[in-house]
């Protein structure tokens, strides 16, 4: 798959479009008949058994016949600018196609979350992160688990208190049978 035309800067020339996803070439190879392709595109294409043919002409078309493009056409590639992918996540970054996903892997706008790289073992996105404190965390963490702790001790001591009043109750019941009997 390709990358987004509505995140290239500018005008992307048709040739450079995939004819079978229909975005902008990624690692692009050509077939022997001319036609350029995204080489994970044409590659799922021609390894599918009832395609045996290129998707825009139908010539006879196998893998072995995949070629790379032509310099030229990976120069002009290239020299495209793409936004981020997480542009509108607020990264600003305009970068060259061929950077994209190094840059991706990287930017702080992810929102995939990932965990504190200091151990703390807070998990948020890279832009979180940044202004992240680990002993604030820590403090915070530290409070709640006070509160459960806390919780915990108070429902044990009602729950004793219960047990205690049934078993005072059945004691006093046992007596009372006993002096009946």
């Amino acid at each position: 798959m390709g990358y987004d035309p509505d995140q290239i800067v500018g005008i992307v020339d048709d040739d450079l479009i995939c004819g079978i996803c229909f975005l902008v070439l990624k690692d692009p190879v050509m077939t022997k008949c001319g036609h350029l392709f995204c080489s994970s595109c044409i590659n799922r294409w021609v390894e599918d058994k009832w395609r045996s043919n290129c998707p825009l002409d139908r010539r006879p078309l196998a893998k072995r016949d995949l070629i790379p493009a032509p310099l030229k056409t990976c120069a002009r590639l290239n020299s495209l600018q793409i936004r981020c992918d997480f542009a509108t996540y607020g990264c600003p970054i305009t970068l060259p196609v061929t950077q994209s996903t190094s840059h991706a892997s990287q930017c702080i706008f992810n929102p995939k979350p990932v965990e504190c790289e200091k151990g703390c073992g807070l998990t948020a996105t890279r832009y979180q992160l940044r202004y992240h404190d680990c002993m604030c965390y820590i403090s915070v963490l530290f409070r709640e688990h006070q509160r459960e702790l806390t919780k915990l001790r108070n429902d044990h001591e009602a729950m004793m208190d219960q047990l205690n009043s049934r078993l005072s109750t059945l004691e006093r019941d046992k007596m009372e049978d006993e002096m009946w009997n």
